[in-house]
């Protein structure tokens, strides 16, 4: 019975899309294994992991990859609640995290019996739908959106093998036809909603943040015909746009400063994309909230309380927005952005002159990739630093890193799991408490053997990124300042190993291998303190 009700679960979920399954073995799941151990495919589709944290972590990197919902099957008790932080930076970042849980049966829920946890509706908000299943109840995904994560939780009892064992074959099998463009509806009121914000903006700037556009001309095409300055940051995957050099804010620190200089007024912000990284979006919250914000956001999340949210993709509202909106520069929009200009200047001589600096690691970094590389930032102070100081030549990089919730777990096993065989480089760039915190990561590395990819670790020896936030005694408490280096574990999981004092000297070449770099601390803190004077 265990066996049939197994196949029939897993048939639904491969019926509706998905692409791999990794495996977290205990006792009470082992039917869901043997049923995916099953499955006959052409390519392999069925993985394995000992830590169901980061084998979460790691299928969100697979859904990136993929743009495909991926599997993660746990046993009962403390495994499930290990997927929660991969739950929550899913469901705010839109992706379809399958979280597949054995139970034992429901007859044992509040009994305090061993490895009977409270599983049902554990993830809360945080999925869209919990199925709590006994053996043989209906089980379908037809009005699933697939936009955020689902929890399937199964009792099985003993015996746990019971049933006839079956294979699935996916070479003849039969797919559900599955779409989930809603972009068929009628959507003249978004449409609408974005027209009248143009309009009734006076001095308008535009922030761009995480997106993962099918075709970007639509939106180059949009910032254009807009003609208002844009704040373009790495995930938005045109920050290198050619197209757009003359409408860039390149030195968003000095936003406001340069808008006042300017008697540049700004009086809208319109957000496309993600929430983004930027302390600009921080001070919207906390200082400028007279200013209006509209957000165009495929997940619904806004950003902050007081911006209006158009819950639509991009794609479409770029390509279907056909009203007459092109706005006409002022002189202070002209001023602004050429005093935005000498602050950029005025950065690239700071980064040449502070070459040890943290800020020009991404820097010398973003000159060492190659082109159609897969680049992961890690959350904390290298998103920032990157979209502060790395070049802005057109490489066609794919940028990506975890925003939903802005966490530092889990961003090794992501990062391997976004890493593609066929980019021409993957590289992933972390800070040292980030490289801590997710140390067993690498486990799904010798099931990528054809994989190249450098994680770059820079090591400030603590959480610098406290001295912008706090001071004095209670920055070093939250510091977590310490002596570690990186050597060790990259021998522990038979990597190479690269050691920088100054990243213009990495050498580029292929394998598996982390890269630790040393900042100077004085040349950072001198950088800091001239960029401050800017």
């Amino acid at each position: 019975m265990n066996r049939e009700y197994s196949l029939k679960i897993i048939t639904e979920l491969l019926k509706y899309g998905v692409q791999e399954f990794y495996v977290c073995a205990g006792a009470r799941d082992i039917p869901l294994i043997e049923t995916v151990h099953n499955i006959q495919s052409k390519k392999q589709i069925v993985f394995s992991h000992f830590e169901e944290r980061s084998a979460a972590f790691y299928a969100l990197g697979r859904i990136k990859s993929l743009n495909k919902p991926v599997a993660v099957i746990t046993t009962s008790g403390t495994a499930v609640a290990e997927l929660l932080p991969a739950a929550m930076e899913a469901y705010y970042s839109g992706l379809p995290l399958i979280l597949i849980t054995a139970d034992r049966p429901k007859s044992y829920r509040g009994t305090g019996a061993p490895q009977a946890a409270e599983q049902n509706q554990i993830f809360g908000v945080y999925v869209e739908k919990c199925f709590d299943l006994d053996a043989g109840d209906e089980f379908h995904l037809q009005n699933i959106s697939f936009k955020k994560p689902i929890h399937v939780n199964v009792c099985f009892d003993i015996p746990l093998q019971s049933g006839l064992l079956q294979q699935i074959n996916l070479n003849n099998f039969e797919f559900e036809n599955v779409s989930l463009n809603e972009n068929h509806k009628d959507h003249s009121y978004e449409l609408n909603t974005l027209k009248k914000f143009i309009d009734n903006s006076k001095n308008l700037i535009t922030l761009v943040s995480q997106l993962d556009l099918n075709n970007n001309k639509s939106l180059i095409s949009f910032l254009n015909k807009l003609n208002v300055p844009v704040y373009l940051e790495s995930l938005s995957n045109i920050r290198e746009n050619e197209d757009l050099n003359h409408l860039k804010i390149k030195c968003p620190d000095k936003l406001w400063e340069n808008a006042k200089k300017s008697n540049f007024q700004i009086d809208s912000i319109l957000k496309i994309g993600g929430t983004p990284t930027h302390r600009i979006w921080r001070e919207l919250d906390e200082s400028f909230k007279n200013i209006n914000v509209l957000s165009i956001n495929v997940n619904g999340f806004s950003g902050i309380p007081h911006a209006k949210n158009i819950k639509l993709s991009s794609d479409f509202i770029l390509e279907n927005f056909n009203f007459d909106f092109a706005k006409n520069r002022s002189q202070n929009c002209s001023d602004f952005l050429k005093s935005d200009h000498v602050c950029y200047e005025k950065l690239l001589e700071l980064i040449h002159k502070y070459h040890l600096a943290e800020q020009s690691i991404h820097f010398h970094l973003s000159n060492l990739i190659k082109e159609n590389s897969h680049v992961y930032l890690g959350n904390s102070l290298p998103i920032r630093y990157w979209d502060l100081a790395a070049n802005y030549n057109s490489k066609n990089l794919k940028m990506n890193a975890s925003r939903g919730v802005n966490g530092i777990d889990g961003q090794i096993s992501t990062f391997l799991g976004f890493a593609n065989e066929l980019s021409t480089e993957n590289w992933g760039i972390f800070g040292d408490l980030t490289a801590l915190y997710d140390m067993v990561g690498y486990w799904m590395l010798k099931q990528r053997t054809n994989l190249n990819a450098n994680i770059v670790i820079i090591n400030n020896g603590g959480g610098k990124i406290f001295n912008t936030v706090l001071k004095d005694d209670i920055a070093l408490l939250c510091q977590n300042n310490h002596n570690l280096k990186f050597e060790h574990l990259a021998k522990f999981w038979n990597m190479e190993y690269e050691l920088y004092f100054d990243a213009r000297n990495i050498k580029n070449t292929p394998g598996i291998k982390i890269i630790e770099i040393i900042p100077d601390q004085n040349q950072t803190e001198s950088f800091l303190k001239e960029f401050h004077l800017i």
